[in-house]
């Protein structure tokens, strides 16, 4: 983040770390989410997931225009969106195959 706020603009800086930051809460509410739903039975937590997607778009929508209102990039903020979901992938596949290396 450091390299990146040498080279551009800070507010594109902070666009890119906003996008981040929604992200992240974005999957924490969805890791609550799940974790409440695992503890009910089928049917309600269904419903519970339903009613966290919403949460999560209206979340995700109301950031967007937090960050329009500050007048941060918004192309910015997808691509630190997009970096975050990209890290996130990378992560989770990378433990997965050191899980089926582990089972051989």
């Amino acid at each position: 983040m450091l390299a990146a706020a040498l080279c551009f603009e800070l507010v594109m800086v902070l666009g890119v770390g906003f996008g981040v930051l929604i992200i992240m809460l974005s999957t924490m509410l969805l890791g609550r989410r799940i974790f409440e739903a695992a503890a009910t039975d089928t049917e309600s937590g269904q419903r519970m997931l339903y009613a966290g997607a919403v949460m999560r778009f209206m979340f995700v929508l109301t950031a967007l225009i937090v960050a329009y209102s500050l007048g941060l990039h918004l192309f910015a903020v997808a691509v630190g969106m997009v970096l975050a979901q990209a890290a996130m992938f990378f992560c989770a596949a990378g433990s997965l195959l050191t899980q089926f290396k582990r089972s051989d």
